[in-house]
């Protein structure tokens, strides 16, 4: 860190890299609870097992696509904090901070697509959808997060564009002719 602007931009990535973090807890914990619906006679239903009152037995043939969408956007999120703690600590590149936003982008999309795809079986309406709709807002912010402190690395880069006009700086009370 040998500037302020970039450990500005390092303290955003981990911010990112935390956020990151929880919404991977979250979605461990969802993926794995059978709480994704439940009906009126306290019957669970989750991407692996359905369980009634006795006993479960397996569903996950029936939710295969979507199991493998939500293992993926965790995969996703797991490299992404990896190439954030990387980045932060160890390499320092701005082109690492485009690969984190894009792994980052990337599994708030799978996360989403888990969504789309479970609700063609299943009636979200248990704690563990709860839980994976909130682990998919905290992968939304780390990507939003992310991509601000690749704003902030081109910013801080790119500061050789000039203008057409050049920009004279006037002092207090002296008029331009």
């Amino acid at each position: 860190m040998n500037t302020n602007d970039e450990s500005h931009e390092e303290l955003t990535v981990l911010v990112s890299a935390i956020f990151s973090m929880i919404s991977f807890i979250m979605c461990t914990l969802a993926t794995a609870t059978s709480g994704w619906q439940i009906d009126s006679y306290h019957n669970k239903t989750g991407l692996f097992r359905t369980c009634y009152k006795d006993n479960c037995i397996s569903v996950r043939e029936k939710h295969d696509i979507p199991i493998v969408f939500a293992i993926f956007g965790q995969c996703l999120l797991v490299l992404g904090i990896i190439s954030s703690f990387i980045n932060v600590f160890i390499y320092r590149r701005r082109m690492a901070l485009i690969v984190i936003t894009i792994l980052f982008l990337l599994a708030s999309l799978f996360l989403w697509i888990t969504v789309l795809t479970i609700n063609l079986y299943l009636f979200m309406n248990g704690g563990s959808a709860i839980i994976f709709n909130a682990a998919i807002v905290f992968s939304l912010l780390t990507t939003f997060t992310a991509s601000y402190a690749l704003g902030i690395s081109f910013a801080l880069r790119h500061n050789h564009i000039h203008p057409r006009l050049p920009i004279v700086p006037m002092k207090y009370n002296q008029i331009m002719i």
